[in-house]
């Protein structure tokens, strides 16, 4: 293991915070000078290699984002045996007390694809079309749901190699570099650890060239998608479904659509509807509900959801089109005393849930409202009462 490593390679430490370089080999034992100037003897097992000693490209060294808390040592208190994934999550929340306990920085992971002197690639003959090529982002939880992060996966269902990278936008039109590498065919590979709570509101876009090595092929066109993460339909239990990519339920972003996706989607609710009442050998009578409050109505302001086209909206013209969309809400519903409704408008700065309280206290003083549940809907979301 240790003739893995070379004297001048840029390592890391996996047991400990820092790394330095390799300055001898002894047997299995490899010394490592670190910033103070101290040599270390560890074993292969515990580092990882960075860089090698005449090359400054990172191979791996994706470094995730620690709080404060936990580079000085601050132990988290343990959650009682038996404790929810909702709760994990909350109780993660509250350990980060503000923005700045997190990392702005991380080192990017940023890989060689190691893929250079391959000449040649042995394709699977059962593999997908090659004009019919399926790529994917997914959302499982860490361990099954055992902690309170996510994981997010790329799912590469062709026959091609994909070159890919994620940024991540910002407000001001400037991208963050946060992944970027290379995926076998017909393979998923898992990205990044994330905490729900930490991606809503957040803008994203996935750019891939889709290849094939040592062979022809047909070129397919450079892939582009741009999508918006929302932190509570990451956390709803609903939002994970069965796939054929994981043992475990997952959220699936669609990004290069096969055939049988888009036919799926093309569907619309009454051929959905049509077809589920042919496969009925005794249609049953449909009860109409007049006034159904039993289930709450649920209200998604976020403004990708409200319009089509972003294009020449500022932020005042964003923010008016929610507010009508809640002043609609709320007069046509005026009536249903006891209806509970749900305006899920995401954390962000607060501005749109100060001006739908403001609103409320001004123009419907005969409905209460408070923050919704935190289990079902994390922290972006109003709850409303029609009394």
């Amino acid at each position: 293991m240790a003739n893995s490593f070379n004297i001048g390679d840029k390592v890391r430490f996996l047991n400990d915070v820092g790394g330095g370089r390799v300055a001898r080999i002894e047997g299995r034992l490899i010394f490592v000078t670190d910033a103070d100037g101290f040599e270390i003897p560890v074993n292969p097992s515990e580092i990882v290699l960075v860089s090698d000693a005449d090359d400054n490209t990172v191979r791996k060294g994706y470094k995730e984002p620690q709080r404060k808390g936990e580079k000085e040592g601050r132990d988290k208190k343990p959650l009682p045996e038996g404790s929810s994934w909702r709760e994990k999550v909350k109780a993660d929340a509250e350990d980060v007390e503000d923005e700045d306990d997190i990392d702005d920085e991380p080192v990017l992971p940023v890989k060689n694809d190691g893929l250079e002197s391959v000449s040649a690639y042995t394709y699977k003959a059962d593999a997908a079309d090659d004009n019919n090529p399926h790529l994917a982002l997914a959302f499982t939880r860490e361990d099954g749901g055992a902690t309170a992060n996510v994981e997010l996966h790329i799912v590469n269902d062709t026959n091609y190699f994909v070159h890919y990278d994620l940024l991540r936008l910002s407000d001001k039109g400037l991208s963050e570099l946060v992944y970027a590498s290379t995926i076998e065919p017909n393979t998923k590979e898992k990205l990044l650890t994330l905490n729900p709570l930490t991606l809503d509101g957040a803008n994203w876009k996935f750019q891939a060239l889709l290849f094939k090595r040592g062979r022809s092929f047909v070129a397919q066109q450079p892939v582009e998608k741009e999508f918006h993460l929302r932190g509570a339909k990451i956390l709803k239990d609903t939002s994970y479904v069965s796939t054929d990519f994981f043992d475990e339920k997952a959220i699936l972003m669609h990004v290069l659509k096969d055939e049988l996706t888009e036919k799926v989607e093309a569907l619309s609710s009454a051929d959905l509807h049509k077809a589920a009442e042919q496969g009925r050998r005794e249609p049953a009578k449909k009860a109409k509900v007049v006034n159904d409050i039993s289930k709450p109505l649920e209200i998604d302001l976020h403004i990708e959801q409200l319009v089509d086209n972003l294009n020449g909206l500022e932020n005042k013209d964003m923010l008016k089109i929610q507010m009508d969309c809640v002043r609609t809400t709320l007069e046509k519903n005026s009536g249903r005393h006891g209806l509970r409704i749900i305006f899920i408008h995401g954390v962000g700065q607060g501005v749109l849930k100060n001006e739908i309280r403001k609103l409320l206290d001004s123009k419907f003083p005969k409905c209460k409202y408070q923050d919704a549940s935190f289990q079902e809907y994390g922290f972006g979301a109003t709850q409303v009462t029609v009394l």
